[in-house]
């Protein structure tokens, strides 16, 4: 019987609760499984921001600007499809930024970190109300490009029209007088 004597060289199968040690840095050696509040914890990278107030501000920011940016991204309009072959890869670039930056989100709320989840939903309703007073500027200057380029036309039709009111009423009076 080969291999089948009572000591085993193999280590032992880890217990359930060992798959979430994390190098002994969180509360009790435990990664956190729930939302906490604290500036001391780690997001996407080890040790950042670390246990410095100023580096988990650094981290907050950074997550409500990739949050915001995100949203903003993803302002192309892709109803009307590319024109071209760049224009295509353009919307390509755009796309795969927008999916890396939501990644890379998700991650950073994952950490469940309570200021990190509150910063991601403040940029992502920052890059949202820019995304929205941004199509409501282009609509406004649309209509407005529009009613200036048909200001000429209406004027023109206003003077053809105003002369023919003028002539009408001279053949008006014209027919009276005879």
């Amino acid at each position: 019987m080969n291999g089948m004597s009572g000591s085993s060289t193999a280590a032992p199968a880890p217990s359930p609760s060992g798959l979430f040690q994390h190098r002994g840095r969180h509360h009790g050696g435990m990664m956190h499984m729930t939302f906490f509040w604290g500036k001391n914890t780690e997001v996407l990278f080890d040790g950042w921001p670390g246990t410095s107030l100023k580096m988990y501000w650094v981290c907050l920011a950074t997550v409500f600007v990739f949050s915001a940016l995100s949203v903003v991204v993803s302002m192309r309009d892709h109803e009307s499809g590319p024109a071209s072959l760049g224009g295509g890869l353009a919307q390509t670039v755009i796309y795969t930024v927008r999916a890396g930056l939501s990644y890379l989100i998700m991650l950073a709320v994952m950490s469940f970190n309570g200021g990190v989840f509150l910063a991601a939903m403040a940029g992502f309703g920052v890059g949202f109300l820019i995304l929205e007073v941004w199509s409501c500027a282009v609509v406004v200057t649309d209509d407005f490009v529009e009613t200036l380029d048909t200001l000429p036309q209406l004027n023109n039709e206003l003077r053809v029209g105003h002369f023919n009111m003028k002539a009408s009423k001279a053949k008006g009076l014209a027919h009276l007088l005879n």
